[in-house]
């Protein structure tokens, strides 16, 4: 008999486990994939009209034990609420990957395709990806699920719930992969007296065109993706166009600009430089850069709404965008129910609101030094529940290259469910993941402790390549312990199979920023 596998999500990470299921083991898995959306590609869609952007300051939070307190942080949701929330992409997006870097192995993006394409042509490469695999056959377009919890152990069954149109249903399943993204739950960070602020507040996932901010002073809170290129197009520096885009990047040349757009940008550290981007402050950057404003965090907003900051700087602006990530959330998963309750997924306080709140948010969890929100009881490959490794957890860790990465991440749990490798390893818990050796460290397996505290999901390079490595390392076959055949002289290119990164993919990886720079000027 089959074991069936749920996968939730028809995203890039919900493509790659459906590959890879197939291509390891297809006699031994039935597959069926549910997706809020009509399509495939998750957040790579677009929504014209996200919906008004409602943000909420901060959350009450009840606890197993029937207490309540306040959440560190707040959110945001749109109105009126639909199956899923709307897309953080706007029209022209470009991508800060090169579209080779980015794509899946051995499955380019097609030949004359842009070195950073547009938002369209990265769906239109997950619509040929899936169509490809024959996404369509396994996947319930226009289903949420609602429910998913354990019937059983050993072996382990769960119970999946979903609604569609059609009504609810509910099935049981001997694997769960979660793949439907991080980017559903928009962060607001807690600043004491924000309730006072009189101007708009948005999220940047409800970003679409600078020019609705005309005549307006306008703080961007954030300096990493999101941030940059929110700060970036309201100073004139698009590079996309949007109805009046000419128009407008010439009115936010001028001195004062046309456009009467004012941008001030908080960062979190500025001490430090801009991670992906030009710094503002700097005499040589491009002259759109030079017009943001640099302050340090908020402290709190006074009474006349009034911004403060923590080094003592007033400000009064007209819109506050919010380009703070989001939290992870997994609404499915009942963080009160077994094994959850004992072992849970979410580290404590979480974050469901009150029944008198006018927005429900799902449970989901602290966030992290990096802006990110974090989980507990994964494994130590950030990929397995680990009380239960028929729970699977893809594109956990941050910072690193999404597609390659869910992709190899999707064939070692085909491996793992198919019993052709064995549980993962266990690595030395000194070692961030930050640090690539962590990856090839090992200690005895010990038993399991049930963890609250929240671990680090930052990767980058070059611990994302040898986390890569070390993972297709450990799948049979000699492929994951070399490099590919073709790979001598450092520049050729040719079929990757699962062997270990190639010496372009790691230059490319080294290189991005710098090669952004020299195709799209930031």
């Amino acid at each position: 008999m089959k074991q069936r596998v749920a996968v939730i999500g028809a995203g890039s990470a919900g493509l790659a486990i459906v590959q890879q299921l197939q291509d390891v083991a297809p006699e031994r898995f039935e597959i069926v994939v549910f997706e809020r959306r009509d399509q495939v590609g998750g957040l790579w869609n677009f929504e014209a009209e996200p919906g008004k952007c409602h943000v909420v300051p901060s959350a009450p939070t009840p606890h197993s034990a029937g207490s309540t307190v306040v959440s560190s942080s707040g959110y945001a949701y749109s109105e009126p609420r639909a199956l899923h929330e709307a897309s953080a992409m706007y029209e022209g997006l470009r991508t800060n990957i090169p579209s080779d870097l980015m794509a899946f192995r051995d499955f380019p993006f097609p030949e004359g395709t842009r070195l950073f394409p547009e938002r369209a042509e990265v769906l239109a490469y997950l619509e040929r990806f899936a169509s490809h695999i024959g996404m369509e056959r396994v996947t319930r377009f226009g289903t949420r699920v609602t429910d998913v919890r354990r019937l059983s152990v050993a072996p382990s069954r769960w119970q999946v719930t979903s609604e569609s149109q059609d009504g609810s249903r509910t099935e049981t399943f001997d694997h769960v992969a979660i793949a439907c993204g991080w980017c559903t739950v928009p962060h607001i960070p807690s600043i004491p007296g924000l309730e006072h602020f009189r101007g708009t507040q948005w999220h940047s996932a409800w970003y679409r065109t600078p020019t609705i901010f005309r005549n307006q002073r306008v703080l961007v809170v954030g300096n990493f993706s999101s941030g940059t290129d929110v700060a970036r197009e309201l100073c004139g520096g698009a590079v996309r166009t949007f109805p009046g885009s000419e128009q407008w990047k010439k009115e936010a040349a001028q001195e004062p600009p046309a456009t009467g757009t004012y941008v001030y940008q908080s960062y979190l550290r500025p001490d430090l430089p801009p991670p992906l981007d030009y710094d503002p402050r700097d005499p040589t950057s491009p002259d759109w850069c030079r017009r943001i404003h640099v302050l340090g965090p908020i402290d709190h907003v006074e009474a006349d709404g009034t911004l403060v900051f923590r080094d003592g700087q007033r400000l009064s602006v007209d819109a506050i965008v919010w380009a703070t990530g989001f939290w992870r959330s997994i609404p499915m998963l009942d963080q009160t129910l077994a094994p959850f309750d004992k072992c849970p997924l979410v580290a404590p306080p979480g974050c469901r609101t009150a029944s008198s709140s006018a927005a429900p948010m799902p449970m989901c969890s602290n966030l992290d030094v990096h802006g990110t929100s974090s989980l507990t009881n994964l494994d130590d490959w950030q990929i397995f529940y680990e009380p239960d490794n028929s729970l699977a957890l893809l594109g956990v860790p941050t910072h690193v290259i999404p597609f390659p990465f869910v992709h190899v991440q999707a064939r070692v749990i085909a491996h793992v469910w198919a019993g052709l490798v064995p549980k993962l390893p266990q690595l030395d818990p000194a070692l961030q993941p930050g640090i690539p050796e962590k990856w090839t460290s090992q200690r005895e397996h010990s038993p399991l402790a049930a963890g609250v505290e929240p671990v680090s999901h930052l990767i980058e390079t070059p611990s994302e390549e040898a986390y890569l490595d070390a993972l297709v390392a450990l799948l049979p076959g000699p492929q994951g312990s070399t490099r590919p055949p073709w790979d001598k002289d450092g520049t050729s290119r040719g079929p990757e199979g699962w062997h270990q990164l190639s010496h372009w993919r790691r230059e490319r990886l080294r290189d991005r920023i710098l090669l952004r720079r020299q195709s799209l000027g930031y």
